[in-house]
């Protein structure tokens, strides 16, 4: 052990395939959103820690979107947003999700972005300190979800292969 914040185990009555489902819901749901979106969605909006780390109006949407669904079907969760914070919940559950994951390659209308949706317990702000529990990365090429249970493995910089 290294000494530092461990992860919670899953809150006892949470039903993590239930959790997947409803990331494959909302992650589906947002990818129509931004996929339906016109060229003229495709605008600069803020930029974040450099000039080319940019968010979109449909980033926003999206995360919009993201949040509105999750909290209909998850009223208790926490949330956590990639364009704008969040709030923490009362279930043990939080929603990490970046909207638009690619938002470049979004910007200019190249096929290979994602809407990523993750269920984690645990606090996902502290480095090793949470843990993925469901996760929906939709990615737009080939176009098709990759959701289920999170792997027990810790999870890692690089996406796995679905």
């Amino acid at each position: 052990m290294s000494g530092g914040p461990e992860a919670p185990p899953v809150p006892a009555g949470i039903d993590v395939s239930a959790l997947a489902g409803i990331a494959l819901e909302v992650a589906t749901g947002a990818a129509d959103l931004v996929a339906g979106a016109s060229a003229a969605d495709r605008v600069v909006a803020s930029t974040k820690t450099s000039a080319v780390d940019v968010v979109t109006a449909m980033d926003q949407r999206s995360q919009d979107h993201l949040r509105a669904e999750l909290a209909r079907l998850r009223p208790d969760d926490g949330f956590h947003g990639e364009e704008e914070g969040g709030h923490t919940g009362t279930t043990g559950v939080t929603w990490v999700v970046d909207p638009i994951d690619g938002t470049v390659n979004y910007l200019y209308g190249i096929p290979a972005w994602s809407v990523s949706v993750a269920a984690v317990v645990g606090d996902p702000t502290v480095r090793g300190a949470w843990r993925p529990v469901a996760a929906c990365p939709w990615r737009t090429s080939p176009r098709s979800p990759c959701c289920g249970p999170a792997p027990r493995a810790r999870p890692t910089r690089s996406a796995p292969r679905c």
